[in-house]
């Protein structure tokens, strides 16, 4: 599983900075970053831009998603400690 998030988290890595998405990826995309990007909606931009959110928006749901799973996971590991 977590090989999965951190593919997920590597590709959005990858569309977001290459984009005019609005945010500031010059950096790792912080979890602010993301849950902010899993709220876009879609807009009338030009192409690459609206197929580059398309992409970027099911990624950074996938990543929370994942994020959710594994706290769960975490806590029931140490529940039964």
């Amino acid at each position: 599983m977590t090989k999965d998030h951190t593919r997920s988290v590597n590709a959005l890595n990858a569309v977001v900075p290459g984009n005019e998405l609005g945010v500031d990826a010059r950096k790792k995309l912080t979890s602010a970053q993301i849950s902010e990007i899993a709220r876009w909606r879609a807009k009338k931009e030009e192409l690459s831009v609206q197929v580059a959110r398309s992409e970027t928006v099911p990624l950074a749901k996938h990543i929370i998603d994942f994020d959710e799973q594994i706290d769960t996971n975490q806590r029931q590991l140490e529940e039964q400690k």
